[in-house]
């Protein structure tokens, strides 16, 4: 099944992105939007270090693990690759789960979904 995201959508998926960006209190990146030709319905790329970010909309999908109807969905999957970032970055820095940093960076994440959960 083929979906196009028109200005409109992309709008809506951006006003929905933001929405979770505040609540879950990710303030560290600077983030940018596109809506463009991708190989996916939406994408989030990041530089842990630079604390850059771009949540990307497509122009047109085929059957995108069924969030591609429900842009909500879709804004929170990718914004929550952003939450998890920083814990993916240490965790693939230390090749270690049971190291300080990446118990740190998991507990940040939890505290993080805690406040916007509860």
């Amino acid at each position: 099944m083929k979906i196009k995201y028109n200005k409109k959508q992309f709008k809506q998926f951006v006003k929905y992105c933001n929405y979770w960006i505040n609540k879950l209190n990710i303030t560290e990146y600077e983030i940018d939007f596109k809506h463009h030709d991708i190989d996916t319905a939406a994408r989030t790329t990041y530089d842990v270090r630079a604390k850059l970010a771009c949540i990307q909309l497509c122009l047109v999908s085929e059957g995108d693990f069924c969030l591609q109807t429900d842009l909500n969905k879709l804004a929170c999957h990718e914004v929550l690759h952003l939450l998890l970032a920083d814990l993916g970055y240490v965790i693939d820095q230390t090749k270690d789960f049971e190291s300080d940093l990446a118990i740190s960076a998991e507990h940040s994440v939890l505290q993080r979904l805690l406040k916007a959960l509860l």
